[in-house]
């Protein structure tokens, strides 16, 4: 292929290619959960030529990039941003105009990266604040030195073991305010697909808790897990239907777009055959309805069943109602 600018043309053709796919899978009814995980695939694919291009003929100090956040997660819709984490031992000025071009270039097809460097040494600092500690849980190798991610790897496995306790206690406090609290104001007619309570965000809550506590834990066998073998089949459904509104959101706005407002709602309803918004409304708050009490009843037996040692102590469960409106 031909210079920079030859390599950037060809990457927004791609790109653009592969957004009609997305665009075509979704008129087409596929599910949410499908959906984002065929666009991160996509968006992988193209980042990693990306990457090669950039690092060719590199002769710097090992390097990885890494895939964090909804990255990490698989859960990418049309305009989210593109969460890397760049780890390594020394920043030294060579590799430092690479991961400028990098960004550069992302950004020039249209991927809207955020890079996050993170100097090994540092990377048990970063596992004590939440915002970073829980983008990086998921955190996935895609281009670069294995040995610096597999170290990363071992720092990431003895946070879990001895110090996730305190990050998971405060993921289910956020998770408690949720649905005792903020949930009281939820039903309004502008939603916010990921920050509402009892929606992604709180969602990604739970996924976080038991990665934390237990193994790496994916929305689609949630309800696998013991603790939620009564409820998750909510938490998953749930899932399903805001990322399939999140992606519909996301391809009429050309953009990042999380809050239903008003004219998209309106659109957005129809897209799902239903006859007007407030139809579409109810439906949706149905399904939020369903995932509040899922949420709701982790919540209430983490907090109360959490022991000392970070584990979930098994407790006596009552039933609940998993009846989820399917949107789309």
């Amino acid at each position: 292929m031909g210079g920079i600018r030859e390599q950037v043309e060809h990457w927004k053709l791609q790109r653009e290619s592969r957004l009609r796919l997305i665009r075509d899978a979704y008129a087409h009814g596929e599910r949410g959960l499908a959906l984002v995980r065929r666009h991160t695939n996509h968006l992988q694919e193209m980042a990693q030529d990306v990457f090669g291009s950039i690092f060719s003929g590199y002769a710097g100090p090992p390097v990885s990039i890494c895939a964090s956040g909804g990255f990490g997660r698989r859960e990418l819709a049309p305009g989210s941003d593109l969460d890397l984490c760049v780890l390594f031992d020394r920043l030294t000025p060579e590799l430092s105009d690479r991961l400028a071009r990098l960004e550069r270039v992302l950004w020039d097809t249209g991927m809207h990266p955020g890079l996050q460097h993170l100097p090994l040494a540092q990377a048990d600092a970063a596992f004590l604040h939440i915002e970073t500690g829980t983008s990086l849980l998921h955190a996935r190798l895609l281009y670069g030195d294995r040995d610096i991610f597999h170290r990363f790897v071992r720092v990431r496995d003895t946070f879990r073991r001895q110090g996730g306790t305190a990050l998971a206690r405060e993921l289910l406090r956020e998770l408690e305010i949720d649905v005792r609290v903020r949930l009281r104001d939820v039903c309004r007619l502008q939603p916010d697909l990921k920050r509402d309570p009892c929606m992604l965000r709180d969602i990604q809550r739970v996924i976080w808790i038991e990665t934390i506590l237990k193994a790496d834990a994916v929305i689609e066998h949630i309800d696998e897990l013991p603790i939620l073998q009564e409820y998750g089949g909510a938490l998953r459904l749930g899932a399903d239907c805001y990322h399939r509104l999140r992606v519909g959101l996301h391809l009429m706005a050309r953009r990042k777009q999380d809050i239903m407002e008003l004219p998209l709602l309106e659109a957005l309803g129809a897209e799902q055959g239903y006859a007007s918004p407030m139809d579409f409304l109810r439906a949706f708050y149905r399904c939020v309805r369903d995932v509040s009490h899922a949420i709701g009843q982790y919540a209430a037996i983490g907090s109360h069943a959490m022991g000392g040692k970070g584990r979930f102590i098994p407790a006596r469960r009552q039933g609940m109602p998993c009846g989820l409106v399917r949107i789309g």
